[in-house]
């Protein structure tokens, strides 16, 4: 099948990971770390879900400053490599980074932070039988990197994110290569 013509459900992941919005923070950045992934859906206690939790978050749960002013803080920390973790692959683990205002960005107290406070609290998604040129432009208005994809009965089956879409750009320039030989 051309590429050009493919749908969400050819490409999506169809074993989706995801963590609870009452998990630790600390229990889902190693969830995250130990797949080799970078976001996962966050769902209730009914399995619907509610949210979006990346190693982002996680850093961005670690910065100092008062609650009123923690979202523009969190985007112009964001924006500062030293506000990131550095992780160590061959532990696993998130290492703290120093923080201009010295010491480290590790907090004791937030140990028993949970996903869903600091999660994105929207669900983007595609239908499964969506095109790929769609997925494509409904993650690149949105500036994300990830949606999810449900079923006629909006179930969550599969995950598409920008990796998968680069694979299939490569079969994409597969195909033209091999029909200018």
């Amino acid at each position: 099948m051309s590429t050009t013509t493919r749908t969400a459900s050819e490409i999506m992941t169809p074993e989706v990971i995801s963590v609870s919005d009452r998990d630790r923070v600390r229990d889902a950045v190693q969830l995250l770390l130990d797949a080799g992934i970078s976001g996962v859906p966050v769902v209730d206690r009914w399995g619907n879900a509610v949210g979006v939790f990346t190693l982002v978050h996680a850093a961005m749960s670690r910065n100092d400053g008062d609650e009123d002013n923690k979202e523009e803080q969190a985007r112009e920390d964001a924006r500062a490599d030293e506000w990131f973790y550095r992780l160590d692959l061959v532990r696993k683990l998130p290492i703290p980074m120093p923080t201009p205002r010295g010491g480290t960005d590790r907090n004791d107290a937030d140990d028993d932070q949970r996903v869903g406070d600091v999660m994105t609290p929207r669900v983007h998604s595609v239908r499964a039988d969506c095109p790929i040129a769609e997925v494509t432009s409904y993650l690149l208005d949105r500036a994300i990197h990830r949606v999810f994809v449900r079923d006629d009965e909006n179930k969550l089956v599969g995950i598409i994110t920008s990796m998968d879409l680069l694979r299939v750009l490569g079969d994409l320039l597969d195909e033209c290569v091999a029909t200018a030989d």
